[in-house]
């Protein structure tokens, strides 16, 4: 069955995880290499799950929850549910890198769960943002900026920073480019420029081929 994603992003079909992972579907080793992109398995294997990892104590819940965000997210993007042993891989990851403080607990059907329970996936929030601030007027810094797309980035920061409550933002200039339909090079630009103005202030650098920075919006 092909699943629809919409504004909102439900699955109905609950996948019945009572067979084991390993044999419900081909092993990885089986999926040609020319495919790996569009089986999923570049994304499973090689994508830094930093941001998901528990490294002290009592934060297992959020940061699964994170993980969910982003396996929908990238669902999302591929227009394809990932198999159930690639859940099961990206879990080992997870499990694996977290283990230090992780208790006898089952991470496994909690993050089963959360899956099914995401309803706003990874860079979603970015693309409901970059809707929302079409029509709003630009941060008062901007006001006389000549480019209606940097004043509208100045609203996307802005948006951002207040649907994540104060705290640091992150800014992919990838996604970003591909909202406003230009080279990730312009994002970079406009994120120079509203350091300059004093718009942005970088709160943790980007670490290349891994994550994208994160900024504090100071308007």
């Amino acid at each position: 069955m092909k699943t629809v994603f919409t504004e909102t992003w439900q699955t109905d079909d609950i996948p019945d995880f009572s067979n084991d992972f390993r044999n419900e579907v081909k092993d990885d080793k089986e999926v040609k290499e020319e495919n790996e992109d569009k089986d999923g398995w570049v994304w499973v294997c090689g994508v830094d799950l930093s941001d998901c990892i528990v490294t002290c104590p009592k934060t297992s819940n959020r940061l699964l929850h994170t993980l969910a965000r982003k396996v929908r997210g990238f669902e999302r993007t591929r227009g394809r549910m990932l198999s159930l042993l690639q859940y099961y891989t990206i879990f080992e990851r997870w499990e694996l890198a977290s283990k230090s403080y992780l208790r006898a607990t089952d991470y496994l059907t909690e993050f089963l769960a959360k899956l099914d329970s995401v309803k706003v996936p990874e860079g979603a929030t970015l693309a409901a943002a970059f809707l929302k601030t079409k029509s709003h007027s630009a941060p008062a810094k901007l006001e006389k900026h000549p480019s209606s797309s940097v004043q509208h980035f100045g609203s996307l920061c802005r948006e951002l920073s207040v649907m994540s409550n104060g705290q640091p933002i992150m800014l992919s200039q990838s996604a970003i480019a591909k909202l406003f339909e230009c080279e990730p090079r312009t994002i970079c630009n406009w994120i120079k420029a509203l350091k300059t103005i004093r718009l942005l202030s970088v709160a943790k650098p980007a670490i290349p081929k891994k994550t994208a920075a994160t900024y504090y919006y100071l308007d």
